[in-house]
């Protein structure tokens, strides 16, 4: 039959065939099955038959898999001799058969780590992310036992297999909006400029002219709970990340990175925070954070605006004034958001971020991806993502960061000298 495993006489039968890693022959058992040992006609057909993917099979066989695969899976090739008897199993239903093993939604079951929490069952790892909080990459990670420490300390994931997917009840999870990708070829669209105020003719010390604030975007504003490390009090909910960074003193962007587990050792030790799912979302009670209007003065040797220190009014300050007085350089460019909540704004702040062409010119300067996120309509977790990619060719323009790039600059420079 066209398509069906060949038996594994066959195999040994005829001139030697060199097979993909993945069309390999091999045998495998969970963990706790120590004389059960299923033989299949390859790691692809394994795979699907333990709910991972063929790379991690792969990965098992040569021993270079996480510690997590490993204490949960062993697996084995099947080769010569090996081959004489063996009957492989018939796995048959994929997960989704017309597409990648990559880009198939995958059923997955997901729990809290602790206590005596419940597996739930999903139809796809995106569904799981929304539940629990957190995205669909991430819940990825957990299953291939990649992700974060952060992570793998409050969850636990793993994919159904053809097995567990007979009589299975997944739950059913509201989708959350999508944000489009971004072209950076064309230029800032015209939806996302934003006039700058011109500033006063005068050099005395003032508040900025008030800007109308960006649309809220779709990362900032999910719902989340947060509280202080050892505070013995239930966590604080917010309606945005902004909030919750408000209530606490520290940037929406720094929230997110708690979120993620990928903050900083200082912010993972002082806060404890996590996306609300969409059943905690309902009847949850948010607190009103209100946003005290920041004070701006403007540099008497640079003419740049900065934002004051907490208690330092603009009307006390001498026509004299300058950057110094608060510890900051006068080579640091002017907020490109023009608005308190930019995180360029934090003491010795030095992200600020280019747009350079494939030939290498520096189209545009901004102050911080929030900065470069504005003009581009993308989240500051986007800009770090694209600055991430660091590639440079073909016809797109690319963000990066402008130390990064002067570096990058510089030694090119010294090898074409």
């Amino acid at each position: 039959e066209p398509g069906a495993p060949a038996p594994a006489a066959e195999l040994l039968a005829g001139p030697p065939v060199q097979l993909g890693h993945n069309s390999r022959p091999c045998e495998m058992r969970r963990d706790e099955d120590e004389e059960k040992w299923r033989c299949f006609a390859s790691r692809a057909d394994a795979a699907r038959a333990f709910g991972i993917s063929p790379a991690c099979v792969s990965e098992l066989i040569q021993g270079e898999a996480p510690p997590e695969m490993q204490m949960r899976f062993w697996a084995r090739d099947l080769t010569g001799e090996d081959l004489a008897g063996k009957i492989f199993e018939d796995v048959s239903v994929a997960v989704d058969p017309p597409r990648s093993w990559s880009t198939a939604p995958r059923p997955c079951e997901m729990r809290c780590v602790g206590g005596n929490a419940l597996w739930r069952c999903f139809a796809s790892m995106a569904d799981a992310g929304r539940a629990f909080g957190i995205d669909g990459a991430n819940v990825s990670a957990l299953v291939r036992g990649r992700a974060s420490q952060g992570l793998h300390a409050r969850f636990e994931a793993r994919v159904l297999s053809a097995e567990d997917l007979a009589g299975a009840v997944f739950e059913n999870v509201p989708a959350d909006p999508l944000v489009a990708p971004v072209d950076l070829s064309a230029g800032p669209p015209a939806a996302g400029l934003r006039p700058r105020a011109a500033p006063a003719p005068a050099r005395k010390p003032a508040r900025k002219p008030a800007r109308a604030r960006a649309p809220a975007l779709a990362n900032t504003m999910r719902p989340c709970l947060m509280r202080r490390t050892g505070d013995a009090t239930t966590f604080r909910c917010f309606m945005s990340r902004d909030d919750a960074g408000r209530a606490f003193g520290i940037t929406d962007n720094n929230v997110g990175q708690v979120i993620r587990g990928e903050a900083s050792r200082k912010l993972m030790a002082s806060f404890e925070a996590r996306d609300m799912s969409a059943e905690e979302r309902a009847g949850a009670v948010f607190e009103t954070v209100d946003e005290s209007p920041a004070d701006w003065a403007q540099c008497a040797a640079c003419d740049r605006w900065r934002v004051l220190p907490d208690g330092v009014v603009a009307a006390s300050l001498p026509d004299t004034w300058t950057c110094r007085d608060i510890d900051v350089s006068c080579e640091k460019m002017e907020c490109s958001v023009g608005e308190a909540y930019c995180e360029c704004h934090a003491p010795g702040w030095d992200r600020e971020v280019v747009v350079v062409s494939p030939e290498g010119v520096v189209l545009k300067t901004y102050c911080s991806p929030r900065g470069a996120g504005e003009d581009y309509d993308m989240t500051p977790g986007q800009v770090v993502r694209a600055i991430r990619e660091m590639r440079l060719g073909g016809s797109r323009n690319v963000l990066r960061y402008a130390s990064d790039w002067a570096d990058e600059a510089r030694r090119r420079r010294d090898l074409e000298a």
